[in-house]
């Protein structure tokens, strides 16, 4: 039975109900009869759809260091990518910057250029750029891309740009 993107499915004469990610819509209905869907999370009924930033080590762009404790809490998928790219800010990437741990530990001029550049052509088009066209736009080479965001341009530009490819 399907409604406002929540599924319920009977196992064991016991009813389930999931959202359209296949998740126990309320962990705590979790029992040890859950059938196996995939994945430990599904099992133990648990979701990343939450992610608390604690932004007082990752400063921004142009500050040394912040000394404003600021918690912000991003809806991501349970790879962690932003599922809203409404919610994406600043403070987003740099949090996920460190996170991936990035050559350097920071984000540089260069890095903020390819983010931004993904970014603007996904809200413009719709759609994210290739790796060339972002290569091209930004005046480096695929071996600087790599050496920047060694994660790869999906794991690294996409996801610190709050975007997503479907």
């Amino acid at each position: 039975m399907k409604g406002d993107d929540i599924d319920s499915f009977e196992s064991d004469n016991k009813v389930y109900e999931l959202d359209s990610d296949g998740f126990l819509v309320d962990p705590a209905k979790w029992d040890k009869d859950f059938p196996v869907l995939g994945g430990t999370c599904r099992l133990a009924g648990v979701t990343y759809r939450n992610v608390t930033a604690d932004h007082t080590h990752c400063p921004l762009p142009g500050q040394k260091g912040s000394q404003e404790n600021v918690n912000l809490i991003y809806d991501v998928d349970v790879r962690r990518f932003l599922i809203d790219p409404n919610q994406w800010d600043e403070y987003y990437t740099v949090h996920r910057a460190c996170e991936v741990r990035l050559p350097g530990g920071a984000l540089s001029v260069k890095h903020w250029g390819i983010i931004r550049f993904l970014g603007n052509c996904f809200d413009d088009r719709g759609s994210v750029p290739t790796v060339y066209e972002n290569c091209e736009r930004c005046a480096i080479g695929f071996e600087e891309l790599e050496r920047l965001f060694p994660n790869g341009y999906y794991w690294g530009v996409v996801k610190l740009s709050g975007r997503r490819v479907r």
